[in-house]
């Protein structure tokens, strides 16, 4: 019993000193490695160079890619003219026949070179033909073969391309993302990502080169293809993911993204855009998104001015546009008319011309948005009882993919001294369609409306107000020290201010075109989908959220508030006084009047010059349809592959502007310069 005793004890010592000698190694071994690991790389210098050389004297030249040579008597000539050649080589016949087969595949494939130049170039590269010089013509011509011939000296160096193809790299899990621009034909034409991985070993990939208008995609997807990494979603290292899980189609529509930078040119002062009624004096900024209602895809970018490079942007290029962010203003009033008009208690009447002339003066109080924050507080309601526009406000909200709840998660700038860019959890959304086995280091961020956050709770949970006549005695008088004391000032303040798309409000033009793009959507009983700017080329439906369902008075909700977003359009009228608050750029830009209808809807926003940070900014968000609007101005349509548009536009300004909205007038400017001759 005592010998188990000590047999145990010693294998239990023994155990002990192993691990922890093995523990030791390791911390010895992690403490002496660098924190960043040097791949090392491999690539055989004389074959790069021997390679190079063959495809430079077989390469098409421009003149002769449309000539195929389909002439059967040279074929036959080529074919015994190789067979007489490979003969005399000191190979086994095996070797022989793998060698002509190479050899027939790549004169189809070079179909400028004749069989005698082809024999000539074999000669000087690997004669005498025997042994090692019979697998290098094997291997080199499997090279050459796999290379996509598309790739010319006039868009890559050719030495580069091959030794790219041939270096290998212990750095597997650098995993590459390719980038293309898919054709109408379901060809894809190469905009980013490693070459090696996206064109050179690939079927079938166009380049650039043969598509000049599509220049202006390159540095969008160059700039994305920085921000973003492939997750390990396989853990299982038996699964090997193939090329199409790493295949992503930009959505960026060419003709639209030329046209936008085109807009480079205005803010800098060309005098062409003066000529062309594009004037941007006094302009500080301007961030453009423009989506395709329909699916929901980006199809242009554009951030132009100081805002767009601060906060570490400068390095996004137009991307930063998915970021730049602003007080809503008004165009919060789009969440909230889908909570009024949810709850089914206010005249559709007097919603949609509220939104019509963003409130009224005609209110005994003098102020304008007296409407709109009484009906956010449910100022009519009895007391102790939950706010149900308030919750059908967080609804929507929540639905669009803006934020209602960001405590402690603060987006404001650098002026404001604090900043928390792209918390994800805070009105960010992915850039990717399905985005799950991705990581970016840039998430677009749609928006935020504090209508849940940080709110003082009675003892049933309730967040209870002030009534709006003691909040706006207070409000003129903070010496009213009684309500000043009263725990639901911070309720009604916070929740006013959301109202009006002041306080801590933020939104994005992504924010702006994807909720006017949204609304179209749910009004067409779609439940909405986010906005992307990538999508996998799987051909594949996107999944969006589960919840598929739109109830019907969701939907009679958005048709509500679009009809009063189409009266933001129109003129006066007899039985409302004012005018809608974009009438006067859509008059001015296409010189017509909309006067019982419209094919564009939109909502204005204007921050408040009270706000030192954001002053100067203005906000619109339109919806086009563009076979209408052609219709209306008479006019022909210049990009015919959308049936309606929608636009997110803001901009800053310096001074007092000589337009009623400025983010308004540039997006008529805009949507007449990009779909109309």
């Amino acid at each position: 019993m005592s010998y188990s005793k000590v047999l145990v004890n010693r294998f239990l010592i023994v155990l002990v000193l192993c691990t922890f000698i093995v523990l030791s190694t390791i911390f010895i071994s992690r403490s002496l490695q660098t924190e960043q690991f040097v791949s090392v790389l491999y690539n055989p210098k004389e074959k790069v160079e021997r390679v190079s050389m063959l495809i430079k004297e077989w390469s098409l030249s421009k003149s002769s890619l449309d000539q195929k040579i389909n002439d059967q008597d040279k074929n036959n000539t080529n074919s015994k003219n190789l067979i007489h050649f490979i003969d005399q080589f000191s190979c086994n016949q095996r070797v022989k026949n793998i060698i002509y087969t190479s050899s027939i595949k790549t004169l189809q494939k070079y179909s400028s070179i004749t069989g005698e130049k082809f024999i000539e170039s074999i000669r000087r590269y690997y004669y005498p033909f025997a042994g090692n010089n019979c697998i290098k013509i094997i291997q080199d011509l499997d090279v050459i073969n796999r290379i996509n011939l598309r790739v010319t000296e006039k868009e890559l160096d050719t030495r580069k391309i091959v030794k790219t193809f041939l270096t290998e790299n212990i750095g597997w899990h650098e995993k590459g993302l390719c980038i293309y621009h898919k054709l109408l034909s379901e060809d894809l034409v190469y905009l980013a990502g490693p070459v090696k991985r996206c064109i050179i070993e690939r079927d079938n990939i166009y380049l650039t080169y043969n598509f000049p208008d599509l220049d202006s995609l390159i540095d969008s997807a160059s700039r994305l293809r920085e921000t973003i990494r492939i997750k390990n979603v396989h853990k299982d290292i038996s699964k090997k993911v193939g090329y199409e899980g790493f295949d992503y189609i930009l959505t960026l529509d060419p003709e639209i993204q030329t046209s936008l930078n085109f807009l480079a040119e205005c803010f800098e002062g060309s005098e062409l855009c003066k000529s062309a009624n594009f004037s941007f004096d006094r302009l500080e900024g301007i961030s453009v998104v423009l989506i395709d209602p329909l699916t929901s895809g980006i199809l242009g970018i554009k951030c132009l001015g100081n805002f767009c490079s601060e906060n570490g942007m400068d390095h996004l290029g137009d991307l930063a546009t998915l970021t730049v962010r602003s007080p809503p203003a008004s165009i919060s009033k789009i969440f909230f008319g889908l909570g009024i008009a949810s709850e089914g208690k206010v005249d559709s009447f007097e919603l949609t011309n509220q939104l019509k002339t963003s409130g009224s003066n005609e209110n005994l109080s003098g102020k304008r948005n007296e409407w709109w924050e009484r009906a956010a507080i449910c100022d009519d309601s009895a007391e102790k009882k939950t706010c149900v526009t308030l919750v059908r406000t967080s609804y929507f909200a929540n639905m669009l993919g803006f934020s209602t709840t960001c405590t402690n998660n603060l987006v404001f700038g650098t002026t404001e001294k604090f900043h928390k860019a792209f918390d994800p959890s805070c009105g960010s959304v992915s850039i990717i369609a399905d985005g799950h086995e991705v990581d970016t280091y840039i998430s677009p961020f749609l928006g935020y409306l504090p209508t849940q956050d940080s709110l003082y709770l009675n003892e049933r949970g309730i967040a209870e107000f002030l009534s709006w006549d003691k909040y706006n005695k207070y409000r003129g008088d903070s010496s009213e020290s009684v309500v000043g004391n009263d725990r639901r000032l911070g309720n009604t303040s916070q929740i006013i201010q959301t109202s009006i798309g002041g306080g801590n409000s933020r939104v994005s033009a992504l924010g702006v075109a994807s909720t006017i793009a949204n609304l179209s959507q749910i009004k067409n009983n779609m439940y909405p989908k986010l906005p992307f700017l990538l999508k996998k080329n799987n051909n594949q439906p996107l999944i969006y959220k589960v919840e598929k369902f739109i109830s019907e008075e969701d939907s009679k909700a958005a048709q509500i508030v679009l009809n009063g977003l189409e009266k933001t359009l129109l003129p006066e009228t007899a039985d409302w006084k004012g005018v809608g608050t974009a009438s006067s750029a859509f008059a001015r830009t296409f010189d017509k009047i909309c006067e019982r209808s419209c094919p564009v809807k939109g909502k204005t926003g204007t921050v408040s010059f009270q706000d030192k940070n954001h002053k100067g900014k203005t906000l619109f968000g339109g919806l086009t349809n563009i076979k209408q609007l052609a219709d209306l101005i008479d006019s022909n349509i210049k990009i015919t592959d959308y049936k309606s548009v929608a636009i997110g536009v803001i901009v800053s300004e310096k001074g007092i502007s000589d337009v009623t909205n400025r983010a308004a007038d540039i997006h008529m400017k805009l949507l007449k310069y990009i779909f109309f001759d």
